[in-house]
């Protein structure tokens, strides 16, 4: 995972500036929106050129980054902000799922790294409460449809939910990590994948990701099984079986 200097400060917002820069316009009215309540003037970009006049015109504390930009890659233009502005906080908000991207921008200074669409009663106002927390907490994000709108949603009650194939379905799980001032962003692995299916560490998994991602993602998870049997097949069985005693 890549770390985050994303503090209080920068989720409440109040005396803080956020540029956000985005192709889309309902895009950066929504992210302006939603920020302006948490307390940050807003500027708004909807090009790599248009950013860099933003920065001229001063620092600012936070910056939400569409990857996918007329002109210039959003990750070209991240590195020039934050040469410019080594201490701002950049937030990738893309539809770019690929780890492949996640990993590189987070390696070239990203402080996070969220998928379109995001929610945000479940991605914003969750992170700011878990980074206020003194300890680490843990979190995974899927992608879902609701009301038949697709939105990531943030659970914290330790439940991983199923898992899908790429093919079949919903992409990879994102995992979440806040606390102390900090939070970080990734997306599960082929080894935690097979992990939860019960495969022991020394399995070599020695496959292309997808491929591996495909193969596991489609198994059964052995704990969701272990519960569903002990707490309803096993209990149903049991019953049955008195039943026919009684006969």
């Amino acid at each position: 995972m890549a770390g985050s200097n994303l503090d209080r400060g920068a989720i409440r917002g109040e005396g803080k500036r956020a540029l956000i820069v985005d192709d889309e316009f309902h895009v950066r009215a929504l992210i302006s929106r939603w920020l302006s309540d948490e307390g940050y003037e807003c500027l708004q970009a909807d090009s790599a050129a248009a950013a860099r006049q933003c920065l001229r015109d001063g620092s600012p504390d936070l910056v939400t980054l569409d990857i996918t930009l007329p002109g210039r890659s959003g990750g070209d233009l991240l590195e020039e902000i934050l040469a410019l502005c080594p201490d701002v906080v950049v937030l990738i908000v893309t539809a770019a799922q690929e780890a492949r991207t996640a990993i590189d921008v987070l390696r070239r200074g990203a402080s996070g790294y969220l998928v379109k669409p995001v929610s945000r009663e479940q991605l914003v106002l969750q992170a700011r409460k878990m980074i206020a927390e003194r300890s680490y907490g843990y979190a995974t994000a899927f992608r879902r449809v609701r009301h038949e709108k697709s939105m990531a949603e943030l659970r914290t009650d330790g439940i991983a939910g199923c898992l899908r194939t790429p093919r079949g379905g919903s992409g990879r799980q994102i995992l979440f990590k806040a606390g102390k001032g900090k939070y970080q962003v990734r997306l599960l692995t082929a080894r935690e994948c097979a992990r939860l299916q019960g495969v022991p560490d020394t399995y070599v998994v020695d496959v292309p990701l997808n491929q591996a991602l495909f193969g596991f993602g489609d198994a059964v998870c052995v704990p969701a099984i272990e519960w569903i049997a002990q707490h309803y097949l096993t209990p149903l069985a049991s019953s049955h079986d008195s039943e026919l005693l009684r006969r």
